[in-house]
């Protein structure tokens, strides 16, 4: 069961089995997901927990991965919902440095300086806010985490830690072994 806290609630719509969608919605906002035949996530019955099934067969993988796989979203839902989620980036490096600013269209970027001849920018999904607190962090918070982790993944893309001069873009409380310079 998932723990449903008295501000969220969770609905599906009882459409044809192949349109149907689990929808949370809370203090923070509303997430939609669609649902998979034969899973069904009961939260009318109890409401201080959520109850995934499944009609499928449990002894075939492929069941077994759906089923969990509707779990997993459910409580990422909820707590998105609830408290959001944070990802802080750390760029370890002389002349690393990150800003954010407003495009064209009043949107949000980030403007990173990484080493390159050029300027990093990138524009920030809808759904993120980034913060710049210190030149050297970004803070990224989302009420989605797969779009969250995407985005951090994305940004970390540009200067991978290496292990020599242990230089690169740091996510949360990453860290790495530094190796000998070989001779």
């Amino acid at each position: 069961p998932v723990p449903l806290p008295p501000s969220v609630r969770v609905t599906t719509t009882p459409a044809p089995a192949s349109a149907r969608t689990l929808t949370v919605s809370g203090p923070r906002g509303t997430q939609t997901f669609p649902l998979f035949d034969g899973v069904y996530v009961d939260a009318e019955s109890d409401p201080t927990c959520a109850r995934v099934t499944s009609t499928h067969d449990g002894s075939q993988k492929q069941h077994r991965a759906q089923w969990g796989l509707v779990r997993a979203l459910l409580n990422n839902m909820v707590t998105g919902v609830t408290h959001g989620f944070v990802s802080n980036l750390r760029l370890v490096g002389v002349g690393y440095r990150a800003a954010t600013e407003l495009n064209e269209q009043g949107r949000q970027r980030l403007r990173m300086k990484l080493g390159f001849s050029h300027d990093v920018v990138m524009d920030v999904p809808e759904g993120v806010e980034a913060d710049v607190p210190r030149p050297t962090e970004i803070t990224l918070s989302s009420t989605r985490k797969d779009v969250l982790g995407q985005f951090a993944a994305n940004i970390r893309q540009w200067r991978k830690p290496e292990p020599y001069n242990g230089k690169g873009i740091f996510i949360n409380d990453e860290t790495i072994r530094l190796k000998t310079v070989k001779r």
